[in-house]
């Protein structure tokens, strides 16, 4: 399926009423998910794996990611509380 096919011009569509009748169901993220591989399978079946990978690397990434930053906060909000205090006494 590419960009400026018949196909995409259909699927487009249908995915769009699909996730708006489901925004009540507060998992859009799933259907754009299954949406997207469907997307890629569509081109080649072999593209799947790619996608599939790429899921997962980015998945524990922003875990990583996210894990990383609330530490640095905690640490940063310390250090400012240390400044504060200096600065009003």
């Amino acid at each position: 399926m590419l960009f400026n096919s018949i196909e995409y011009f259909l699927f487009l569509p249908i995915l769009l009423v699909l996730l708006f009748v489901l925004k009540k169901w507060n998992r859009g993220w799933v259907v754009v998910l299954l949406a997207s591989y469907y997307f890629y399978m569509s081109l080649k079946a072999e593209y799947v794996l790619l996608i599939i990978f790429a899921t997962i690397v980015n998945y524990f990434a922003a875990i990583l990611i996210e894990k990383y930053t609330k530490q640095k906060s905690k640490k940063q909000s310390k250090k400012d509380k240390k400044n504060i205090a200096k600065w009003f006494c």
